[in-house]
């Protein structure tokens, strides 16, 4: 048996799934909810990001008050050098996701950027110019009817998902007032940059590294949360969430049914779907 494999358990998977739904709830919080004590849900999370098996990240999806430019981009490399070109786009805050896949091209990247000429100067200049990338292939997202941050595991049962919600919920009376837009301005940047690799980072931790009050990150957290700008994405990896196999889908359909058909694909196993134009070109 694979030991990576067998290390994890079914309060592991738990663990995650409950982080998928209250990412940035208290260990304390989650305790009764598990069944567990605080520290050792803390050690076991620690064991699972330090090994890379699971993850937990802030996205900063709007920068203006309009949504960001989205693409699929896939990556055809020379032959061996996949491996490396997936390392090397990994580090790039554009890349929200890197995935390696079977087919015409090795790799498929989902990109974000502020519009369309950042995009084209993305690929060029940067994406094409990667030791062993021979071309790329780009497909324009125009819409997403289901994001990633949205899949969950089903490992919580529906008694504990109950409790979480109303634990987690928050009182109407302490929602603060707040347009239903709330991008993200020159101030919060530091804050989101902060929170993509480590998006269960404590205030207190935030409020010392910006010199900033506790009263201020939490307020400026619940501003960028509840107008859309900042997300949380919390994953296990694949291998060990009990979904092994992946796949990713190109549908066909007009586009006067693309929405009709969003609402009926099973969102229970899909992870995004978006809505691209056919044969997006890219520049290769």
């Amino acid at each position: 048996m694979n030991s990576a494999i067998s290390a994890i358990d079914d309060t592991d998977r738990a663990l995650v799934h409950a982080l998928q739904l209250a990412p940035r709830a208290s260990w304390e919080l989650l305790g009764p909810v598990l069944g567990a004590r605080p520290d050792t849900l803390a050690r076991r999370w620690e064991r699972l990001t330090g090994s890379g098996e699971a993850w937990l990240s802030g996205l900063g999806l709007r920068t203006g008050v309009t949504k960001p430019c989205m693409a699929w981009v896939e990556v055809t490399c020379a032959a061996g050098t996949s491996p490396s070109v997936g390392d090397a786009l990994v580090a790039d805050p554009h890349a929200l996701g890197v995935e390696h896949t079977t087919g015409s091209r090795e790799l498929l990247v989902f990109v974000a950027v502020p519009d369309l000429p950042t995009l084209y100067s993305y690929l060029s200049s940067r994406v094409q110019r990667i030791p062993g990338v021979l071309g790329t292939r780009t497909s324009m997202v125009t819409a997403v009817h289901y994001a990633p941050d949205r899949w969950r595991l089903d490992q919580l049962t529906p008694g504990q998902i109950g409790l979480l919600t109303r634990r987690t919920r928050r009182p109407a009376s302490a929602a603060p007032d707040r347009p239903a837009v709330a991008p993200l301005q020159t101030e919060d940047r530091p804050l989101v940059l902060a929170l993509a690799s480590d998006a269960r980072r404590s205030v207190a931790s935030l409020a010392r590294e910006f010199e900033m009050s506790e009263s201020t990150v939490r307020r400026r957290l619940a501003r960028l949360e509840g107008g859309l700008s900042l997300r949380y994405s919390c994953a296990l990896a694949s291998g060990l969430s009990g979904w092994p196999v992946s796949a990713t889908l190109w549908a066909e359909a007009s586009e006067f049914e693309l929405a009709d058909c969003a609402r009926r694909w099973p969102r229970g196993c899909a992870r995004p779907v978006s809505a691209c134009p056919s044969a997006a070109p890219g520049t290769s």
